[in-house]
């Protein structure tokens, strides 16, 4: 196994961001999105029941890690912009 330290020449490998939940996150509101839009006023009724699925994607863009923290590492490390 390797030691981060020793490949990093002692420093601490800077933190990665979580792809998965952040592009994830962005598809799954996209389509949520588009549920509704397609059902229209269907969407709220109990037999489709798409409108209570926004609230628990909406959740997805701020917990385990907000996608602005994402977008602010990127900008930041990969980029190389600085700190806003």
């Amino acid at each position: 196994m390797p030691r981060p330290l020793a490949t990093t020449g002692g420093k601490m490998p800077p933190p990665r961001p979580t792809w998965p939940s952040f592009l994830g996150s962005r598809a799954a509101l996209a389509a949520v999105d588009a549920a509704i839009q397609t059902h229209g006023g269907s969407a709220f009724v109990y037999e489709t029941d798409v409108a209570t699925l926004w609230p628990m994607i909406r959740i997805l863009q701020i917990a385990p890690i907000n996608n602005e923290s994402v977008l602010s590492y990127i900008s930041e490390r990969v980029l190389g912009l600085p700190r806003s």
